[in-house]
C-alpha cells in the first residue's frame, strides 16, 4: 500500500464509535508521523467531563452526569473504559425511582483496510461491548461496520457504507455516509472535516500545533441494569442522543496533546427493558450541556 493511499484511508472519520461521544481524535495531533506509522502508533487518552442537571419527563426532578474515560490503542486495535455518575436532583416520578444510577462500559473494537485498487479502499470494523449498571456483566453488544472509501481529489475523499449493532434488546442496521475533507492532512493547515451521518465535524488548523473544531455525533449504547434495581432487576436500559462538541486542541510537544471542549446532548431517552427483554418505561432528558478535558500522549 502506497503512501498516498494510507494517507487517504487514514482520512476516514470511521475511527468513531457509536456508543461514545467521540472517535479517536487523537490520531489527528500526530505531527510529522508517517502515514504507515499512524496505523500502529499507540495512543493514551484520558477524558474527563461535567454536564449541568437537565430536566426529566414526567418529574419535577433534574439529573446530571459525570464522565470520565481511558482508551489506549492505535487505529487497528483499541481498548477502552468509560464511567458515568448520574446526579438526581429532588427526582419525583410516578414510580419515585430513576432506573440508572452509573454506568459502565468495556470496549474492545478493531478495524482493517484493504486496498482494492488506486485510490480506493475497503474498511471493516468490529466492536465488542459490555455496557451495565452494576456488577460486571455477560450481556454484550457487537458491532460492525463495512465501507467502501474513494479519494476524488488529494484533500477530498468520500466513504459510503453500512453499519450493524446486535444486542437481544434491538437489531440496528444504519447507514454511513460521509463526505470528507483535508482530513489529517500532514501539513495542518486551513479547514478540515467531514459531513454526513453518523457524524459531521469541521475545524480549522490555526497552526500546526492548534486547531479547533464542532461537530456533532450520533450515539446508543445498550447494557444490563443490577440484580437489585428497583424498576427492572437484571433488567435491560438503551440510551440515544446526539452529542455536540466544540473542542481545541494544542500539541505541547510530538507526544502530548491537551484538548478543552464545551459539549451539549440533546434529543436524549432512555428506555428501560425488564429481563424478558419488554419494554417497560421511557424517559426524555432535556439538552444538557457541560464541559470536558484531556489528554492525549503519543508512545
Amino acid at each position: 500500500m502506497t503512501p498516498k493511499t494510507f494517507d487517504s484511508f487514514l482520512a476516514k472519520p470511521l475511527v468513531f464509535s457509536f456508543t461514545t461521544a467521540l472517535f479517536l481524535q487523537s490520531n489527528l495531533a500526530m505531527a510529522n508521523v508517517a502515514p504507515e506509522e499512524r496505523l500502529f502508533k499507540v495512543d493514551l487518552t484520558l477524558e474527563s467531563s461535567q454536564y449541568r442537571a437537565a430536566k426529566i419527563s414526567d418529574s419535577s426532578g433534574k439529573l446530571g452526569a459525570e464522565h470520565s474515560k481511558v482508551s489506549v490503542g492505535n487505529f487497528l486495535v483499541t481498548a477502552s473504559y468509560e464511567h458515568y455518575q448520574f446526579q438526581n436532583d429532588e427526582i419525583q416520578s410516578s414510580d419515585l425511582h430513576y432506573p440508572i444510577h452509573q454506568l459502565h462500559e468495556v470496549k474492545l473494537e478493531t478495524k482493517l483496510p484493504y486496498p482494492l485498487k488506486k485510490d480506493w479502499l475497503l474498511v471493516g470494523g468490529l466492536q465488542l461491548i459490555n455496557a451495565y449498571e452494576k456488577q460486571f456483566s455477560k450481556d454484550f453488544t457487537v458491532q460492525g461496520f463495512g465501507l467502501v472509501s474513494h479519494q476524488v481529489k488529494p484533500l477530498l475523499s468520500w466513504q459510503l457504507g453500512g453499519y450493524v449493532s446486535y444486542h437481544p434488546v434491538e437489531t440496528q442496521i444504519l447507514p454511513i455516509m460521509v463526505l470528507t475533507y483535508n482530513y489529517q492532512s500532514p501539513e495542518h493547515r486551513g479547514f478540515y472535516g467531514h459531513l454526513g451521518f453518523p457524524k459531521t465535524q469541521i475545524g480549522y488548523h490555526f497552526t500546526p500545533k492548534l486547531r479547533s473544531d464542532i461537530g456533532a455525533i450520533y450515539q446508543e449504547v445498550t447494557g444490563q441494569l443490577a440484580e437489585n434495581n428497583l424498576v427492572a432487576a437484571k433488567g435491560y436500559f438503551q440510551l440515544t442522543s446526539w452529542r455536540a462538541e466544540w473542542a481545541t486542541y494544542y500539541d505541547w510537544s510530538k507526544k502530548l496533546a491537551i484538548k478543552l471542549a464545551l459539549k451539549m446532548t440533546f434529543d436524549n431517552e432512555i428506555d428501560v427493558f425488564s429481563n424478558q427483554y419488554q419494554k417497560q418505561k421511557n424517559l426524555t432528558l432535556g439538552n444538557e450541556s457541560g464541559f470536558g478535558a484531556g489528554l492525549i500522549y503519543h508512545f
